[in-house]
């Protein structure tokens, strides 16, 4: 049965993405995607939602941006895919894209694992490697092959690890939009999963020219800072970045 959540309804598939929903909607600038969206969406804005889950973000991009503009949404969870869609459905959005695969550097099929426990914990991975996850093959395609998406102004990338494999597949549609912002999640651990350095995509980052600034205290990460930086997120510890263009950055 649906629920009635901020004027939008909604229907979860698991008892994790009710609760979910449910501490959205209680404590909404607990959400630092919705919250940056807020701030930087602009109507008429073309917006990537790359992790999108249930369409929380998509949902409320959708009404930022407006008729004039336009969301294109990725999730790979087959599953997930179709709750989102139904949410989409059932609130008449006309301007959200959705897309039934994963992003990454390369076309291919990928092994996804499913957290039993938080479907917000669900991930990509290149290698056969976990017991805990049951365990499905996705689709995963570069952004830079995708012929449908040209123009973009804002990012968001929640992928649990995969976010350095995800900027690899659009270097060439970062170069066409330099101008995009970007908000992505940093979390070490799921990127160690993943099978590369936390730092790699950061220096990845600064040296495509990207200033990055931890969010939500807006404090920049300068290049001789990264290793310190990376060390304060031991465990499962995680925080949000925004990237954006240095010759950008104060826009």
């Amino acid at each position: 049965m649906p629920i009635k959540l901020r004027g939008k309804k909604y229907s979860a598939i698991t008892f994790d993405r009710l609760l979910a929903l449910l501490i959205h909607n209680a404590f909404p600038k607990l959400n630092p995607f919705t919250v940056w969206l807020k701030k930087r969406g602009r109507k008429g804005d073309v917006v990537l939602d790359i992790g999108a889950n249930q369409g929380l973000f998509s949902l409320a991009a959708s009404d930022i941006v407006c008729e004039n503009g336009l969301v294109h949404a990725f999730e790979p969870d087959p599953s997930l895919f179709q709750a989102f869609k139904g949410n989409l459905e059932r609130n008449r959005v006309r301007n959200v894209v959705a897309h039934a695969f994963a992003l990454g550097a390369e076309a291919g099929n990928l092994h996804f694992y499913k957290n039993p426990y938080n479907g917000g914990g669900n991930r990509l991975t290149s290698s056969d490697s976990s017991n805990d996850h049951a365990k499905t093959t996705v689709e995963v395609m570069p952004l830079d092959s995708l012929d449908d998406v040209v123009k973009f102004d804002l990012v968001k990338m929640d992928v649990q690890g995969w976010e350095l494999a995800v900027f690899q597949g659009m270097e060439k549609k970062l170069e066409s939009n330099p101008n995009a912002r970007i908000l992505f999640e940093f979390w070490p651990y799921g990127m160690k999963l993943a099978g590369y350095d936390p730092a790699d995509l950061l220096n990845y980052l600064i040296k495509k020219g990207y200033a990055l600034h931890e969010q939500p205290s807006n404090k920049e990460i300068n290049l001789e800072q990264i290793s310190d930086f990376v060390k304060k997120f031991r465990g499962k510890r995680y925080t949000d970045i925004e990237a954006v263009r240095v010759q950008y950055k104060h826009h």
